[in-house]
């Protein structure tokens, strides 16, 4: 199968921030909930996923690159099956980023993903919640 015919939508953004829990109180004020907090193991790092009303996710994660806070890092696309999607990557020859597949697994978000280069240079992240 295509990963085109996998996508189902996006899944959430990801968007860079200096302090999560500060960006998500002001998300909060325009209307978003908060659905989780994941600390990033052995870091110090953490990221804030939250959910506007219409069901739009944007991760907002703590980066340690300097002047980076702000901008759009990636665009994560939802997909149900998450080795039938990397296959159909490989298959299809995109620019496949990650080492195998990653997994978020804290407490209240769970998902599995891989990265890709588009040829604009922009990074979508395939990902399955669990």
């Amino acid at each position: 199968m295509k990963l085109s015919e996998q996508i189902r939508g996006i899944a959430h953004v990801g968007i860079p921030v200096s302090d999560a829990e500060e960006a998500a109180r002001s998300y909060e004020k325009l209307g978003f909930r908060r659905l989780a907090c994941y600390p990033f193991p052995g870091t110090g790092r953490r990221a804030v996923f939250v959910e506007a009303r219409d069901g739009s996710v944007f991760e907002l994660y703590e980066s340690s690159r300097e002047g980076y806070s702000g901008v759009i890092d990636h665009v994560a696309l939802a997909v149900d099956d998450i080795e039938l999607a990397r296959a159909s990557a490989d298959d299809e020859g995109l620019e496949i980023l990650s080492t195998g597949i990653g997994k978020m697994d804290g407490d209240e978000w769970k998902a599995r993903y891989f990265t890709v280069r588009m040829p604009g240079g922009e990074t979508l992240e395939i990902n399955q919640k669990l």
